[in-house]
């Protein structure tokens, strides 16, 4: 018999016979502080945030070599993550750009090593206090300038409206898990209610209509489950018939839309969301990214290869978008992006991690339906839809990509040890009461 118990039970050792159980970890507060300053330096484009990032980099980097005894185990269990950082790295060997390249894949292998660490080293309920930590100094930095915001006004630090809408959305989905949290205290609860409705707020006058979407149906879940779920799971099979009714519902109004309607799904989905049917013109990056994978579909064109000043199908789209002539730009969508820099194995390698991720982050709803496993699973939802609209997964150290990926690799870290056979019966006994 091996139980997983709670850090904070008591565990009485004498007079009782001692079986193995798991525990979860619990890492320190600078550990939780410096994922915090890495979120949230990731999501601000401001000067501060340079040395803030850096300084956070390297302090991780040292407790990864610190630690890596004892990371060992979980770096080799996840060695398929370090695939597609390598495979970039080894675009070096094609790529116009070998110095660029070099420097992209190197913040890649840094961010597979920062996620197995925090992972490990840090409880479920650690990671998303520091996400909500980062969503704060992200709310700190908009909120003051709320009078201001529009589409086309945007706050310091923001380089356009979807990162500010996004940015909000962190702070908005971290606070509903404060709100229901049960490690959380009165404060931050407190905190949490103020900011998730001037969060939703700033988005809806922001105009971002995909990330209000969201904003809102991650309100809907995130309270049924706080509030709700333990009474709709205590019925047997009505947590299956519920999401299945959803999902039969959604498939509903789909098929009778696409009856009485003489617009292709596609339109009606962009509809909805307030957008044109070319996406803001993405459409057409989509199909000249699709004539480029034609030309290099295994290698692609070389990590960081193609948005450069010397080449002129690259200058014609950034001139066609308004950019600059330095500018980094994309073909705003990670998939696509993927496969024209480092062709349709570099995609390979992508989705191995991506599925192994989703994949965890599903299990574990299934498994826990608790409000840790509800916000991970808002967060996986959120950036498994940018994915098609954004170039977010093909880049290093990007906050959503991030918290998707902790989203995965938690709930994996336990330190092994023994309790009294009576203090793991009767923890069971509750998880049974729980469940019935």
């Amino acid at each position: 018999m091996q139980s997983t118990l709670d850090a904070s039970e008591d565990l009485p050792t004498s007079g009782h016979r001692l079986v193995p159980v798991k525990v979860p970890v619990q890492g320190s507060i600078i550990e939780m502080m410096l994922l915090a300053a890495l979120l949230s330096s990731a999501a601000l484009s401001l000067p501060i945030m340079g040395p803030v990032r850096q300084l956070a980099a390297l302090s991780v980097l040292g407790l990864f070599i610190l630690h890596f005894g004892n990371l060992r185990p979980y770096v080799q269990h996840f060695w398929f993550l370090f695939l597609f950082p390598a495979w970039i790295a080894l675009s070096i060997l094609w790529s116009p750009v070998p110095q660029r390249t070099l420097g992209f894949a190197i913040p890649h292998v840094f961010e597979v090593c920062a996620l197995i660490y925090f992972a490990s080293r840090l409880s479920p309920d650690q990671i998303i206090k520091s996400i909500f930590w980062s969503g704060l100094v992200l709310f700190l930095f908009a909120a003051p300038h709320i009078g201001m915001i529009g589409p086309h006004s945007i706050p310091p630090g923001f380089a356009q409206k979807n990162w500010l809408a996004n940015a909000m959305f962190v702070a908005m989905v971290s606070s509903l898990y404060m709100v229901f949290a049960p490690k959380s205290n009165i404060a931050e609860k407190l905190v949490a209610l103020a900011v998730i409705p001037i969060s939703i707020l700033i988005i809806i006058k922001a105009e971002s209509a995909t990330a209000l979407v969201l904003s809102l149906f991650s309100l809907f879940f995130m309270v049924m489950v706080g509030l709700f779920w333990r009474m709709i799971a205590s019925v047997k099979m009505l947590p299956t018939l519920f999401i299945a009714g959803i999902v039969a519902l959604s498939l509903l109004a789909l098929m009778l839309g696409i009856m009485f309607l003489q617009e292709s799904p596609l339109d009606m989905f962009l509809g909805v969301l307030g957008k044109d049917t070319s996406l803001t013109g993405r459409t057409e990056l989509w199909d000249y990214a699709l004539e480029l994978i034609k030309q290099k579909p295994v290698f692609g064109i070389g990590a960081e290869g193609f948005w450069l000043p010397n080449r002129g199908d690259a200058q014609s789209l950034l001139e066609f978008f308004y950019k600059g002539v330095n500018v980094r730009f994309s073909f705003h969508n990670s998939y696509l992006e993927t496969s024209v820099q480092v062709g349709l194995v570099g995609l390979f390698f992508l989705l191995i991690a991506e599925i192994f991720v989703i994949s965890r982050i599903i299990l574990n709803w299934f498994k826990m339906q608790d409000i840790t496993a509800a916000f991970f699973l808002m967060f996986g939802l959120l950036v498994l839809i940018r994915s098609f609209t954004e170039s977010e997964l093909y880049n290093p150290l990007n906050t959503n990509k991030m918290v998707m990926f902790l989203g995965g690799l938690t709930f994996l870290a336990y330190r092994r040890g023994y309790a009294p056979e009576a203090v793991v019966q009767a923890h069971l006994d509750r998880q049974k009461a729980g469940a019935g």
